[in-house]
Formats: structure tokens, C-alpha cells, sequence
């Protein structure tokens, strides 16, 4: 757990030196950015019809984790707080960890996360366009599910954050 701890860490600090000298103007954000700040993990719900109707949901404090939103980049880090030493490489849900970052841009009222960085490969290059509401300190994040060819689910992804002050 303390090696998985120090690679984030560490490609927190790599991937903020990259976004930290983007010429003005170049950074995907047009107008005010009401996302900008640091945000801690409060829940993810996931509700799919298909290919079977299921539900579940990840909470806080068994999932933990942060988001950050600056000059037109996201940095997104989730950790299931107890994790097996055991797992299948096959299944990556069972690592228990998830990291993505890059870019974000708006488009009208959503926002759209592009993936540059991700620990799976298959991950990298992939976006998600989100409906996004802000109720004071809290973030919402809705994402719906169309089925492709690589992902046959369809349903929604919700999540809630809440600004770190």
C-alpha cells in the first residue's frame, strides 16, 4: 500500500509540473471556471439497464479519494480503504485503486474529461461528458452510458464531491 501511495505522489507532482507553464490561453477553460479547486470523494453511484439492470454504489470512508480541477487539466484519485494483497490482473475493479487525469473542457452545460493518464492502457485517450451541479461546497458529476462495442453498458454514473477549503 505504501508503494501504490508514493506512485501517486509522485505522478501528482510529475503531472503538476507538466500543466504548471501552459501558456495562457491554451488551457481548455472558456470563461469563469466554477470547477477549479481540490475535492474529496463522497460517493459514486452507478445505475445500469443494460446489459442487466443492476445497481452499486462506492461511499466514503470505504472508497476514499480526491479530484482537483486547474487551468483546464483534472487529476482524479480513488482508493478502496481495505484491499486484498491478492488479486486478479484480469479483473482491475479488484485492485481497488483508480487514477486518471488530463484535460477537461466545457461543452455548453457539461463538462468533458479526456483521459491521458490512466493506470490501465486500454483507459488512456478514452473522455467521459458529464452534467455537472454545483450546490454550495458540493460537485455533482453525471455521467450517462451509451453501449460501444468495448463497454456494452448503458445507465448513469453519479458522482458527489465536496470542495476542500
Amino acid at each position: 500500500m505504501f508503494r501504490i501511495i508514493i506512485y501517486t505522489v509522485t505522478i501528482s507532482f510529475i503531472l503538476s509540473g507538466c500543466f504548471k507553464n501552459i501558456p495562457e490561453g491554451q488551457a481548455s477553460v472558456k470563461g469563469e471556471d466554477k470547477l477549479i479547486g481540490v475535492y474529496d470523494f463522497i460517493s459514486e453511484t452507478t445505475v445500469l439497464s443494460k446489459p442487466r439492470k443492476s445497481a452499486f454504489k462506492r461511499i466514503s470512508p470505504e472508497w476514499t479519494g480526491t479530484w482537483q480541477f486547474q487551468n483546464g487539466h483534472y487529476t482524479r484519485v480513488l482508493m478502496k480503504g481495505r484491499r486484498d494483497t491478492f488479486f486478479d490482473f484480469k479483473r482491475l475493479e479488484d485492485l481497488g485503486f483508480e487514477s486518471f487525469a488530463g484535460p477537461y473542457e466545457f461543452e455548453g452545460a457539461r463538462v468533458r474529461l479526456i483521459q491521458k493518464y490512466a493506470v490501465h492502457p486500454f483507459a488512456v485517450d478514452r473522455s467521459a461528458l458529464m452534467d455537472f451541479r454545483i450546490d454550495g461546497d458540493n460537485l455533482t458529476l453525471i455521467q450517462t452510458l451509451h453501449p460501444y462495442l468495448e463497454d456494452p453498458r448503458e445507465g448513469t454514473i453519479t458522482v458527489v464531491l465536496r470542495r476542500l477549503k
